[in-house]
């Protein structure tokens, strides 16, 4: 992570705190996030690192105020100012003390994740009405075509997800979950089944 003066493009300071081994073939996929001041920068393979901005030289010792090891791969991070909300593209989302990295609740959306049914869309933000009543929300999207939402303070889902049993494969010595999670409200926006 460095920020760069913008009329120059000459490094003003640098975090090498997700690659420090400066390994070429390195990804990062999730864009950085801005949030209560920090930089927000995720990836895969080391923490989910917050960055106080600021400074000059290299700042990974002197500015990194927090970090969580279930950093996402693809699904960027969104905030509200007090939450951070971080889909692990494995299938797990949290919600996250943006100040302390703390976290505050978690949801696993896909037991055992070996399907290709894993979670590649940042979460959403929304305000709804749910049983007559107005709702902070946070929406996930799956690639099975479904929509999770929970209360973002308490993680609560919003409307019912029911643990169903599900069809196992037949991959000798491959553990199969038994069930997964299917949200009730809304219904699928994409065929189910074949």
């Amino acid at each position: 992570v460095s920020a760069h003066d913008p009329a120059t493009g000459k490094e003003r300071w640098r975090a090498d705190v997700l690659n420090p081994k400066r390994d070429q073939n390195f990804r990062i996929i999730a864009s950085p996030t801005i949030a209560d001041g920090l930089i927000i920068a995720p990836t895969r393979n080391n923490p989910l690192v917050a960055i106080r901005p600021g400074g000059s030289g290299d700042v990974a010792s002197s500015h990194v105020a927090w970090t969580f090891a279930q950093g996402p791969d693809v699904p960027t991070p969104v905030s509200d100012g007090k939450l951070l909300y971080v889909v692990r593209d494995n299938g797990v989302v949290f919600a996250l003390d943006v100040k302390t990295g703390q976290r505050k609740w978690h949801f696993q959306l896909v037991h055992h994740p070996i399907w290709n049914m894993d979670i590649a869309a940042a979460p959403v933000l929304v305000d709804i009405t749910a049983g007559g009543r107005p709702v902070k929300a946070v929406a996930v999207m799956g690639k099975q075509a479904m929509l999770y939402v929970f209360d973002r303070v308490t993680g609560e889902p919003v409307f019912p997800i029911e643990e169903r049993r599900v069809a196992a494969g037949d991959v000798p010595g491959e553990w199969y979950s038994p069930t997964q999670p299917f949200p009730t409200v809304p219904p699928p926006y994409d065929h189910q089944g074949v």
